[in-house]
C-alpha cells in the first residue's frame, strides 16, 4: 500500500479537509446538543488519522522498493478497518427489518424512550421530537396508553420519564393514559421494565384475557405480549437496537414509530448508536 503514497499525494488536502471537518463538527455537537465522551473520542481519532495521512502524503517521497514502515501500514489498516466497521454497523441499522402498524390501527401501548435532557430547553430537541410524535399520536387515538421510560443520569435536572410526563400532561394528555419508569438507565432496562409495567397495567385494566401463563418478570416463560399492539417510539437511529432487544426478551412483534432527527445531527447520532449496537452485542442483549 505504501508504494501508492506518491500517486495519492495530490489528494492529500481531502484528508486534511476531513480532519478539520471532523473537529469542527464534534465541537458544534458538543456545544449545541449532546455530549458523549465516547463519540467525541471516535471523531477525534478519525480527525487525527486523517491528519496523519495528510502529513504522510505531504512529506512523501519515492517509496518504491522500500519495505513499508510499521507505523504507516498500521495507520492505513486501522483507518480502513474503522471505516468498514462503522459502515457495516450503519448498514445493519438502516436495513434491519422493522414493522410499522397500519395507519388506521390503534396501539394498545406505546413506549416512549428518553434521551439526554438539559436545563436549556433549546438543547432538548431529541427528546422533544419523540414527545411531539407522541402528542401527535395521542390526540388522534384516545385509547393508547403511553409508557415513558428513563432515569436521571449524570447532570440531568430531572428524571427523563418525569420530564416527558410533564411535557405530555402540559399539552393536554390525561394522566390515566401515562405510566412512568424512572429507574432505567439503558435501552435494555428501558424495555425490560416497560414490559413489566405493561403487564401490571393489563391487570389493572382487567385485560386478563390477554395473559397466557406467567408474568413477564418472574419466570423464564415470558409473559405473552405478542397479542398486544406494542409501539416503540424513539428516534429513527435508535429503533433497530430496540427491536433486537425486544426479540431477546421474547417480544418478537413490536412495531416502531420513528421521530425524525435534525439532518445536521444525524452523523453524531448514528456514530453514537454504532457504538451502542456494538456494546449491546458484546453484552449479549441483542437477537438478530
Amino acid at each position: 500500500m505504501e508504494v501508492l503514497i506518491p500517486k495519492l499525494k495530490k489528494f492529500r488536502f481531502i484528508f486534511l479537509a476531513f480532519s478539520i471537518i471532523n473537529i469542527i463538527y464534534i465541537l458544534i455537537c458538543d456545544i449545541f446538543a449532546s455530549f458523549s465522551i465516547s463519540v467525541t473520542i471516535v471523531f477525534i481519532v478519525f480527525a487525527l488519522m486523517n491528519f496523519l495521512i495528510y502529513w504522510v502524503l505531504k512529506n512523501a517521497k519515492d517509496y518504491s522498493g522500500r519495505p513499508p514502515s510499521f507505523i504507516i501500514t498500521f495507520i492505513q489498516i486501522l483507518y480502513i478497518f474503522l471505516n468498514i466497521a462503522f459502515l457495516v454497523l450503519f448498514l445493519i441499522n438502516v436495513s434491519f427489518e422493522k414493522n410499522t402498524l397500519p395507519k388506521n390501527d390503534e396501539y394498545d401501548y406505546i413506549i416512549v424512550f428518553g434521551a439526554g435532557i438539559k436545563a436549556d430547553e433549546d438543547r432538548n430537541f431529541i427528546i422533544n421530537s419523540r414527545l411531539d410524535k407522541a402528542l401527535e399520536y395521542a390526540k388522534n387515538y384516545k385509547k393508547t396508553v403511553f409508557v415513558l421510560t428513563g432515569a436521571k443520569v449524570d447532570e440531568e435536572p430531572v428524571e427523563e420519564a418525569m420530564y416527558m410526563k410533564n411535557y405530555l400532561t402540559s399539552n393536554g394528555i390525561e394522566l390515566d393514559r401515562i405510566m412512568t419508569d424512572t429507574k432505567s438507565i439503558n435501552s435494555y432496562q428501558n424495555l425490560y421494565n416497560s414490559y413489566a409495567l405493561i403487564e401490571k397495567d393489563m391487570l389493572k385494566r382487567n385485560r386478563t384475557e390477554q395473559f397466557i401463563t406467567t408474568p413477564f418478570n418472574t419466570s423464564d416463560d415470558l409473559f405473552d405480549l405478542e397479542i398486544l399492539k406494542l409501539g416503540l417510539m424513539s428516534s429513527e437511529f435508535h429503533l433497530t437496537r430496540l427491536v433486537m432487544i425486544s426479540k431477546k426478551l421474547g417480544v418478537s412483534n413490536p412495531y416502531v414509530i420513528a421521530a425524525e432527527t435534525a439532518l445536521w445531527y444525524k452523523p453524531y447520532c448514528y456514530m453514537r448508536e454504532n457504538l451502542s449496537l456494538f456494546k449491546a452485542w458484546v453484552l449479549g442483549e441483542l437477537k438478530f
